[in-house]
């Protein structure tokens, strides 16, 4: 629109969490009491979610890609890993990201149990990974899926990204 035209580097928009993606999917009026209201009061699920992310959000870097000509180094998980896209308008802390030389997955914690639906979780979740996915290759890693740990079941579910994935909204 003309107004966001206008705008020069000193305006521009907020980078959107991946998490208010998530929150804007499962409830309007919680997101915008969460990110711009800036409301928000613990619960015992969110007490819950802060203990099983306790591990994931002590940060372990993810390291730079290999160059061509080096040994690619042996696969490890980076936690709690920091990304941002003026490009795409969005941010994101993942809670972790299997490495395998240069091919990455990210992993998102979640308290409870895997729901019993084909996609594996549910619109919310899927939207908040392809983000994730989406950062994660602007950064130059190569990225094809992504999974949710749910702490419940001590199980990791993969989740399939693209077209089908997020019921045809989004392309990655």
């Amino acid at each position: 629109t003309e107004g966001a035209e206008a705008l020069d580097a000193e305006d521009a928009l907020p980078l959107v969490p991946a998490r208010m993606v998530n929150e804007l999917l499962y409830c309007e009026r919680l997101t915008y009491l969460e990110w711009v209201q800036r409301e928000w009061a613990d619960n015992p699920f969110t007490v819950d979610g802060t203990w099983v992310h306790r591990r994931v959000d002590r940060p372990k870097v993810l390291k730079a890609q290999t160059k061509v000509d080096e040994v690619p180094e042996r696969p490890y998980q980076a936690r709690s890993v920091a990304l941002s896209s003026a490009e795409l308008g969005v941010t994101a802390k993942i809670d972790l990201v299997d490495v395998d030389g240069d091919r990455v997955m990210p992993i998102e914690y979640k308290r409870g149990r895997a729901p019993s639906v084909p996609e594996g979780a549910y619109l919310p979740e899927r939207a908040q990974l392809c983000v994730h996915v989406l950062l994660l290759r602007e950064h130059g890693y190569q990225c094809e899926g992504a999974a949710i740990f749910f702490a419940a079941e001590q199980r990791r579910v993969p989740i399939t990204i693209g077209t089908a994935a997020l019921g045809g909204e989004v392309e990655v």
